[in-house]
């Protein structure tokens, strides 16, 4: 029986992260995703633990009708424990810098037009041109920025789900109790 639960569950659980993972993934789209967001999610798809009506909560209700100490152990991991945790601030691209290099760029682009004696129309050409490039590569940094703390955010909080994982596997493979 043991052995039926544990490969029940792996599917279960398979399927829950995907669904965490993935509400993670939208989520984050349209905003930053912060710790209380995360927990949101995290409880949104948790709901599917609780309920007879949903095939994870009836997995767990016959669980606890077939082994209630079981049961009830696994129900403290699932559906009252399992939590995320806010992680660390990570670094990022700072906003100032979408500004300031840009100025730096068209002032570097004039001086350089204007130590070669270009014309006043070729120092603001020049001096446009650079500020035009360098904020468009501002902001390209900063999006690989924002998209690369995104995923390690996202996969920080999937990595503390495997803990949950680990938690409800271990007590399936503990021998039934008499």
């Amino acid at each position: 029986m043991q052995t039926q639960d544990i490969e029940k569950f792996e599917k279960l659980w398979n399927a829950f992260s995907k669904t965490v993972k993935g509400k993670l993934l939208t989520y984050s789209k349209d905003r930053p995703l912060t710790g209380g967001v995360a927990r949101l999610v995290l409880s949104e798809a948790s709901s599917a633990w609780f309920s007879d009506y949903e095939v994870c909560g009836r997995w767990l209700l016959n669980l606890r009708k077939e082994q209630p100490q079981l049961g009830s152990d696994i129900e403290k991991v699932l559906c009252h424990s399992m939590t995320f945790t806010d992680l660390p601030e990570t670094n990022q691209w700072p906003i100032y810098l979408d500004i300031a290099l840009p100025l730096v760029g068209a002032g570097a682009g004039w001086a350089v037009s204007y130590m070669l004696d270009g014309s006043k129309a070729v120092q603001w050409v020049s001096a446009l041109a650079t500020a035009v490039l360098t904020y468009s590569a501002c902001r390209t940094i900063g999006g690989m920025s924002k998209d690369r703390n995104k995923d390690t955010a996202i996969d920080s909080y999937m990595q503390q789900l495997t803990t949950y994982h680990d938690q409800v596997i271990s007590l399936l493979q503990m021998p039934p109790q008499v």
